[in-house]
């Protein structure tokens, strides 16, 4: 029985992986900006918990793990699935707009993780550690800062990975496609964008939560015992066309 901390739990692919984790008996403690609303997601799973966290805020990370270990003497992984989207194009962005975008997907990602690190270290046992990206970090689709911020966090993925495997902490990200979640809402309700988006998707449809989840579970199990610093696509062959 694991104890997994998912940042953005009250959102539709951080719920999907809370559900998933109490439903193979692990511990799910659901993470979101909106602490009601981790609260009602957290209600829906039985044997899950919430707990407020601000990612952006690096001294809210370290307190929020620590919670975690405190109410459950314990962490044992952490799901980075919190995340927000920039609407700017490269003419209009600011760096204000620019650092509100990585303060929440690449900071959010790295204190978190870090924290969680820590906190194993210090207890002597590994864990695993699975981050978010998107295809967005691979193919321009008209969110610069968000496509930097994903960009950005392979690259995280890929150094936590080497630095902290002595400790038996394995890293690896998702790298979702189009996905139906309340932040995909807009880009599904125009035409023009989902169009473009399954004009790429082999698919030809959008992912479903649970199917992002079924791979972090993966990535988190003791099935993945082998695999680290790892961009795990499940995209519905977004990538390939």
């Amino acid at each position: 029985m694991a104890t997994i901390l998912v940042t953005g739990g009250g959102g539709g692919i951080g719920g999907a992986v809370g559900r998933l984790l109490a439903e193979r008996g692990d511990v799910p403690v659901l993470a979101d900006v909106d602490g009601e609303r981790a609260e009602r997601a957290a209600a829906a799973i039985e044997g899950a918990s919430a707990v407020r966290l601000d990612v952006a805020d690096t001294a809210d990370c370290a307190r929020a793990v620590g919670a975690v270990v405190e109410r459950h003497g314990r962490i044992d992984g952490v799901v980075c699935c919190a995340a927000i989207f920039g609407y700017d194009d490269t003419l209009s962005i600011t760096p204000e707009s620019l650092d509100r975008v990585l303060h929440v997907n690449l900071h959010g990602s790295l204190f978190v993780a870090q924290a969680a690190a820590r906190a194993m270290i210090a207890a002597g046992h590994g864990g695993s550690v699975v981050l978010f990206s998107t295809a967005a970090a691979q193919r321009v689709i008209g969110s610069p800062a968000y496509s930097i911020s994903k960009g950005a966090v392979e690259t995280l993925t890929r150094e936590l990975a080497v630095e902290w495997a002595p400790h038996g902490i394995r890293v690896n990200a998702v790298s979702p496609g189009v996905v139906d979640t309340p932040m995909s809402r807009e880009a599904q309700d125009t035409p023009a964008i989902i169009g473009a988006l399954m004009a790429h998707t082999p698919a030809k449809r959008i992912g479903r939560p649970e199917e992002i989840a079924a791979t972090v579970g993966f990535l988190l199990s003791d099935a993945a015992s082998f695999v680290t610093a790892a961009i795990v696509p499940t995209d519905g062959g977004f990538l390939a066309v």
